[in-house]
């Protein structure tokens, strides 16, 4: 479902920065206390080796090959919840670790509108950390979320991610997927960070029993502000992920 430089940048303590250590810490615990109502939940999940990891168009793995879990949790009355883990290679060799908790409600039998907390760590790099809120819709073919954080990266930035995914069968055994995803940061002090990137995604995926295999293309741009990651930044590459579902 959830769907990861060479110089570390700092910032001033700034008020934002403590309320935001207090969201993040919010966020946690809200999506343990709704994790510990779904006693009678459905639980599902995979174990995966993806050729690069990337996250919201940039690669956290610098383009190398990384193993990835993940656990979902969902019942009847609609709360969700799962985590996700990857290794990363960003600042430096780490794990990404990303919980996340939810309301979904069905509006139609080919609509649904959902809501919820996320929380993104880095074990070794606790001062990235940052935690989201989201809403959404879903359909049979299409969904979409914003997610909103006031602490982007553990930094003095308000950000605000869309992304639109979609699928379509093209035989009874290929789907075509597509993901459309643009990001605004916006730093407290308006200083030189703020700015917009847009990132894209396209591939096909099939299945056989529990195993999953996908190949995509992933390309990513940028207008305004400096980018985090330099020295990994590309504008296009390519994905392969193959994973097994329990």
């Amino acid at each position: 479902m959830f769907r990861k430089p060479t110089t570390r940048l700092e910032f001033r303590r700034q008020p934002g920065r403590y309320y935001s250590i207090d969201f993040s810490r919010f966020v946690t615990l809200c999506i343990f206390s709704c994790l510990s109502t779904v006693a009678t939940a459905q639980v599902s999940g995979s174990v995966s080796l993806v050729s690069n990891y990337v996250y919201r168009g940039v690669s956290l793995s610098n383009n190398q090959a990384e193993p990835q879990v993940s656990v979902a949790y969902d019942n009847d009355g609609g709360w969700f919840g799962g985590l996700f883990a990857s290794r990363i290679a960003l600042p430096h060799n780490d794990s990404q670790v990303i919980g996340y908790a939810g309301y979904a409600h069905q509006v139609r039998s080919d609509l649904s509108w959902e809501a919820g907390l996320s929380d993104v760590t880095y074990p070794q790099n606790s001062g990235q950390n940052y935690a989201e809120a989201f809403v959404g819709l879903s359909s049979e073919r299409l969904n979409g979320r914003i997610y909103y954080c006031p602490n982007y990266l553990g930094q003095s930035l308000h950000s605000v991610y869309g992304e639109i995914n979609g699928n379509y069968p093209l035989t009874p055994s290929i789907h075509l997927m597509a993901h459309v995803g643009y990001l605004v940061l916006r730093a407290d002090d308006g200083d030189s960070h703020d700015g917009n990137r847009s990132d894209r995604r396209v591939g096909l995926g099939t299945s056989m029993g529990d195993w999953n295999f996908q190949v995509a293309v992933t390309s990513l741009s940028k207008t305004g502000g400096s980018y985090y990651y330099p020295r990994v930044f590309q504008s296009y590459g390519g994905v392969v992920n193959i994973a097994y579902g329990f």
